[in-house]
């Protein structure tokens, strides 16, 4: 599994490259004297790479459970739920050690919170508008999973399709807003307390941009048409969103991969591939368990032959195939436009 590196906070604030460095948590979400809550952006040294190789920008943003503690080393944490220091933040417990790092627990298990690594995929990001949206970040890794991109197959309860992603219940939970759900009492549980809400404190959230995301046909079909060309989803394509967070297009995936990379190209150095952490194992995301290979994660294109089928990265890189909306393994690969110094 590819880990984040652990580099003191100090050394990344000195790193003031593209982007500004890092500030102390200040706001009533963020309480914890000591740790880092990335709050801003901070870009990590030219020799760090990732799934782009080296000549790839990467950054810390925001923090997210990742990594399983060994049960041998819990009892030494003291991690108390109860404690002063626990923090409710959308809809995690972030629970102090007394290594002074947070934890979350997930059912018996618990995992350490760490920064979320980005690539900036885009350093003059345009959104569907066409207003420039200074740089596009793409999560490094799947961060969880166990959230269809819709819970039903059939059509939304307004009418529209399953795979409509304005109307998604990925969309929801990713920017913490309300939808259509297939049942009554799925209405409005990610309202306010969404991935967006959880991974960011306030400050952090203030820096993001509202993105107008597309959603049109033109977005559903591949960007690198040399070897062909996948079938734009002209019935099941909708308007466009206006996102702090959202998934990328199956034209983006395309465009933000190597240049010698197809949509069909597979293989262990593909750019495509996101390795799943263990918080997302632990929420069902899937993980190939061949050597280099990842999980697959959603993309917010609909597939162009059935209401119930959107686009997906397969594990190995190919960014041509696609799942049914009601499955639960598809990972989260999450992105966002910031404005950077």
């Amino acid at each position: 599994m590819r880990k984040v590196l652990g580099i003191g906070a100090a050394v990344l604030c000195s790193l003031v490259v593209l982007f500004t460095g890092c500030s102390s948590p200040s706001s009533p979400s963020a309480p914890a004297a000591g740790f880092n809550w990335y709050e801003t952006p901070v870009q990590l040294p030219a020799s760090i790479g990732g799934t782009y190789g080296t000549e790839g920008k990467y950054v810390y943003f925001g923090v997210w459970p990742q990594d399983v503690v060994p049960e041998a080393e819990v009892e030494g944490l003291a991690l108390d739920e109860n404690a002063a220091t626990t923090i409710e933040r959308g809809y995690l417990k972030y629970v102090k050690g007394s290594d002074g790092n947070y934890y979350v627990k997930h059912e018996s298990k618990w995992y350490k919170v760490m920064p979320i690594k980005w690539r900036v995929a885009d350093p003059e990001y345009r959104d569907a508008s066409g207003s420039s949206q200074g740089k596009l970040l793409v999560a490094e890794n799947i961060l969880t999973a166990n959230v269809p991109y819709y819970e039903s197959t059939s059509n939304h309860r307004n009418g529209t399709y399953a795979n409509n992603y304005m109307h998604s219940q990925i969309r929801a939970y990713l920017n913490g807003i309300n939808y259509n759900a297939a049942s009554e009492s799925d209405e409005g549980k990610w309202l306010d307390k969404g991935f967006l809400q959880t991974a960011f404190t306030s400050d952090a959230i203030g820096k993001t941009i509202t993105t107008k995301v597309d959603n049109s046909e033109d977005s559903t079909t591949n960007y690198d048409t040399t070897n062909g060309t996948i079938p734009k989803s002209t019935t099941y394509a909708c308007d466009p969103t206006d996102d702090k967070i959202f998934l990328l297009s199956e034209y983006e995936v395309t465009k933000y991969s190597k240049s010698t990379e197809a949509y069909r190209s597979t293989g262990t150095r593909n750019s495509r591939i996101r390795v799943t952490t263990d918080f997302a194992k632990a929420n069902n995301a899937y993980q190939s368990t061949t050597n280099d290979y990842g999980g697959y994660w959603w993309l917010r294109s609909p597939y162009y032959g059935y209401s119930y089928n959107v686009r997906c990265v397969d594990y190995d890189g190919d960014a041509s195939r696609s799942s049914d909306v009601s499955r639960t393994q598809g990972g989260f690969v999450p992105a966002l436009s910031i404005k950077l110094q």
